[in-house]
């Protein structure tokens, strides 16, 4: 059954196809074409998946979604039931690839935000990451000192993805020895940029303490040699 006004409703027990003239046609270039599986197609007549949208010959294909009111979604894809179903998942996928590129899904931390993952690199202009004070609790002081060392002992080596080719190279720890060398609470299989950017800063602060401590004993070092310098030359005038 399909409606195409609040009064009109046309049975069909075959594929039904609305042209671009707005009549019902079984082999014009179709506009709309839903077959008997419920699948639609836009732009073709055999459609592949549930929704299939071919372009124009001019190479353009586009999608608009509009509404007026300001505080309504623009676009909003949820998955309800079924089998192994994810809740407010949205994914991007491209044909052929084995899994999804894209996927936004359940949020890992504050401020009510879905997690975007993305199975690629991300090229960007800037990347800016929220780190307000407002948004964080549970403030607790760090031994620096302690932070330095676990960083110098943390293993840093060469390496490449394996989908990567052979010339594509990275530095850098492995997340499993990240985790086990801070424990952090999060999955073991990735480093989050606010851990590694906190640790980072930690360490640099932790040597700097380290150098200003080792100034200082160079300083006394120096003075007492000088003191030491200084009678002997007494003695030998």
């Amino acid at each position: 059954m399909l409606s195409l006004e609040k009064k009109s409703v046309v049975m069909v027990s075959c594929a039904f196809t609305l042209s671009a003239s707005m009549s019902v046609s079984v082999c014009a270039q179709d506009a709309l074409y839903i077959n008997e599986q419920g699948s639609v197609g836009i732009g073709t007549d055999a459609p592949i998946e549930q929704l299939h949208i071919v372009g124009g010959a001019d190479g353009v294909l586009k999608m608009r979604l509009e509404q007026s009111d300001t505080n309504a979604w623009a676009y909003s894809l949820v998955a309800t039931n079924g089998p192994g179903t994810k809740f407010n998942l949205f994914r991007v996928s491209k044909q052929g690839s084995g899994g999804p590129e894209i996927e936004v899904s359940e949020r890992y931390d504050a401020g009510g935000v879905p997690t975007l993952e993305v199975f690629g690199s991300v090229r960007a202009t800037n990347i800016m990451f929220s780190s307000s004070r407002e948004l964080k609790t549970d403030f607790q002081p760090l031994d620096t000192h302690e932070i330095l060392q676990k960083v110098a002992a943390l293993p840093i080596m060469q390496w490449r993805f394996k989908s990567a080719p052979p010339d594509q190279v990275h530095m850098g720890p492995m997340a499993e020895d990240f985790a086990d060398t801070f424990q952090l609470d999060g999955p073991n299989h990735s480093i989050s940029v606010a851990d590694s950017t906190g640790i980072t800063l930690a360490a640099i602060q932790g040597l700097v303490q380290e150098l200003a401590k080792r100034d200082q004993r160079i300083e006394h070092l120096q003075q007492q040699i000088d003191a030491l310098t200084t009678r002997l030359d007494e003695v030998h005038h």
